[in-house]
Order: structure tokens, then sequence, then C-alpha cells
């Protein structure tokens, strides 16, 4: 399992405001998923945003962005970070 840093913005209107300078994404070979995860741990350890936990969940990073859009939130990815995750070279 690779991890690479992220940041994730809330779109507010025209502004993109700063959430967490501290995420976290990344490919889970056992899993064939991508996974996301940001936010502080919750009392059981667990991040309070955390994507594809589930078999093939995320085929892409697009699929990750997408559903985190639909709850207004932007993720932004280093491109040279982006590029070796799409490719799977870890």
């Amino acid at each position: 399992m690779n991890r690479f840093a992220c940041y994730l913005y809330e779109e507010s209107f025209s502004e993109e405001h700063l959430v967490d300078d501290n995420c976290v994404i990344g490919y889970d070979e056992p899993m064939q998923t991508f996974f996301f995860q940001s936010g502080e741990e919750d009392e059981e350890g667990a991040p309070l945003i955390w994507l594809g936990i589930e078999f093939q969940q995320y085929q892409s990073i697009s699929q990750i962005e997408k559903a985190l859009q639909q709850h207004k939130f932007v993720l932004k990815i280093d491109l040279k970070d982006r590029e070796i995750l799409e490719r799977h070279e870890f």
C-alpha cells in the first residue's frame, strides 16, 4: 500500500477553503482500489473521511474526486504523485 500527501479544500461559491493539509491518497494493491483518508481520527481511530474501503471500489483517482465533489470538496494532489499513483509505479 502506497500513500501520498494531498490537500482537501471545501468549495463555497467561487472560493476554496483549506479543510485539511494532511490528507492521504494511495492505492491498496490487495483491495485493488484507490483510497483517501482525511481528518482527525475519531474515538475508534478511524479518519473522518475514509474512501476506498471496499474491494475494487475506486478504479481511478477521478472517481474519488467525483465522490468528494458531491460533498463540495476539492482534492489537490501533486502532479508527480498523481502520475505515479495512476501508473501504479510503486
